[in-house]
């Protein structure tokens, strides 16, 4: 598929990334309340979308060191939904809207993975990441689908715009 196809596919998968991001913020207390496991690690139907694909609900570990009070428990109600409220939907964005990984490119290109670019596979799927200085601030763009980050064979569609004091990097 060409560049051009792929730039409208993005478009298209865009409205639906932004509700996914905007409902987590309603849902999270629903879902961690009353749709999870008896362990309080996972959700149940019909809120497992709003899962991560790579963490259980007390989240990562730097979730949990650099989010949570020293001494409170990950698995709180409030830690729960808190940590969907960061990164809610998650299983969205690999397994809808995400696309399949392509080993080789990530082969060629790992060793420059972390610079700032704009990189296009050869079937078109394709991702920005980069800053533009704003004043004194800058914009910080990581859009597209994360090509460098796959989990379970997909990788991520993604779209995060920042504003951050310093340059990122």
């Amino acid at each position: 598929m060409t560049l051009t196809r792929r730039i409208m596919q993005w478009l298209l998968y865009l409205p639906l990334h932004l509700l996914v991001a905007v409902a987590r913020y309603p849902l999270a207390p629903i879902a961690v309340a009353s749709f999870t496991t008896n362990d309080k690690r996972f959700l149940l139907f019909p809120f497992t979308w709003l899962e991560t694909i790579d963490n259980d609900l007390s989240g990562d570990d730097g979730w949990r060191t650099e989010h949570i009070r020293p001494g409170s428990d990950p698995l709180s109600l409030w830690n729960r939904i808190r940590w969907l409220w960061r990164n809610g939907g998650n299983r969205v964005n690999y397994m809808v809207l995400g696309c399949p990984d392509d080993p080789n490119f990530r082969a060629d290109w790992s060793n420059m993975q972390d610079r700032e670019a704009f990189w296009i596979r050869d079937d078109g799927y394709w991702m920005i990441r980069g800053h533009i200085p704003i004043g004194r601030k800058y914009l910080y763009l990581f859009v597209g689908w994360s090509l460098f980050g796959p989990l379970c064979a997909r990788c991520k569609f993604t779209c995060t715009i920042r504003i951050k004091a310093n340059k990122p990097g």
